[in-house]
């Protein structure tokens, strides 16, 4: 992560690391075919633009997933065999940062040694290029099946209506999913944070900034709350008091229902 603009996140550099993806896949043995998606920061736009055109450079395939939760980049870039997943985020921090992961065909974080010979890409590359804006529509029947799969997990579970939650999507990546599945699934839901404008991701809220959902939670009586990073791989709850839970309920929670 870095700011967007300068190195290593300059769009020469981007363009560079992009094309060397798809040489490395090839090196591997794997088709050169990749996921990509992004959370809400405006920079997002035109660091997209140039892997799109570095990995067109090297005659790569790229399928944009458009503004999306992390773990769907994971999720789909495994089940869909593609030989990589690329997302464009800085996670929590502020708009002017952003950062790029790649997951392996497995969905996982790349070994060390692809990390190296990326880096060695960026660094020894000639190529100069133009910015290009890319045609990336994103697709959307991967995201409606993303959006699927989520709701799938509550499959058996009754609602007890009405119940009420709260969810500060830290007008990131969250706030073009979680208020829909959630009302799907039978929730009364009461989404703050949820206008991204490409400036406002993670500016006093989501799970870096709970305060205002608890508060939120208390004035309206809600059951719970929710609040989330800017690329939504974190989450952070607060019951019905208002009170803020930390990780280690969460772990509690997750025990008792693998248990």
């Amino acid at each position: 992560r870095s700011v967007a603009g300068q190195f290593p996140l300059d769009y020469s550099s981007v363009f560079k690391l992009g094309k060397g993806l798809i040489e490395l896949l090839r090196d591997q043995g794997l088709a050169p075919k990749v996921l990509i998606g992004k959370d809400s920061r405006e920079s997002g736009n035109w660091l997209n633009d140039a892997l799109f055109q570095g990995i067109k450079d090297a005659s790569g395939e790229a399928v944009s997933l458009g503004v999306i939760p992390t773990p769907a980049v994971s999720h789909l870039t495994n089940k869909h065999a593609f030989s990589a997943g690329i997302v464009i985020s800085a996670s929590h921090n502020p708009y002017q940062d952003n950062g790029i992961k790649i997951f392996s065909p497995q969905g996982t974080k790349i070994s060390e040694n692809w990390e190296k010979q990326l880096e060695e890409a960026i660094r020894s590359s000639q190529d100069s290029n133009t910015r290009e804006v890319a045609e990336a529509t994103p697709d959307g029947e991967l995201v409606k099946e993303y959006k699927d799969f989520l709701k799938s997990q509550f499959a058996g579970i009754r609602i007890q209506k009405p119940y009420k939650i709260v969810l500060d999507c830290a007008n990131g990546a969250s706030s073009f999913y979680a208020p829909e599945i959630f009302s799907d699934l039978g929730f009364k839901v009461f989404p703050i944070n949820a206008s991204p404008n490409g400036k406002n991701i993670n500016d006093n809220c989501g799970s870096l900034y709970p305060e205002d959902l608890a508060k939120t939670v208390k004035d309206i009586g809600a059951n719970m709350g929710v609040a989330y990073d800017g690329d939504a791989d974190r989450a952070l709850c607060v019951d019905e008091k208002g009170t803020i839970l930390n990780g280690d309920h969460t772990l509690y929670i997750c025990a008792k229902y693998f248990k």
